[in-house]
């Protein structure tokens, strides 16, 4: 079992960088994790993740294979780190499975009952 990170975006830190000046799978991240984050319930993604919503969502095009995101994903974390992007967790990963961490599953069922 395998645990990785998942992301989020800082918004307020997010919305001073210039996108113009980062490279085009850089601003697809940033893009990408700005419209997630938009969404009140949204927590985080792994890396991988992140990069397949991209992608589905015309975001980025690539020729990778989506096992191959994670890789792609490592190479420009420390960037997106300096642009804003923060670890918000982990989740245990299995067989290609994913769970939840105990945290991370008691924040999901109180924000259900909340609403």
């Amino acid at each position: 079992m395998k645990n990785r990170k998942i992301y989020s975006i800082d918004r307020a830190v997010a919305k001073t960088v210039n996108l113009r000046l980062c490279n085009p799978t850089v601003r697809a991240i940033m893009v990408g994790l700005w419209k997630l984050s938009a969404s009140a319930s949204f927590v985080g993604m792994t890396g991988d993740q992140i990069l397949d919503y991209c992608v589905k969502h015309n975001l980025w095009s690539t020729r990778q294979t989506s096992d191959k995101y994670i890789t792609t994903w490592a190479y420009y974390v420390k960037t997106l780190k300096g642009l804003g992007v923060i670890e918000t967790g982990t989740a245990s990963v299995s067989g290609g499975e994913e769970f939840l961490t105990e945290l991370e599953l008691d924040e999901e069922l109180s924000e259900e009952d909340a609403e």
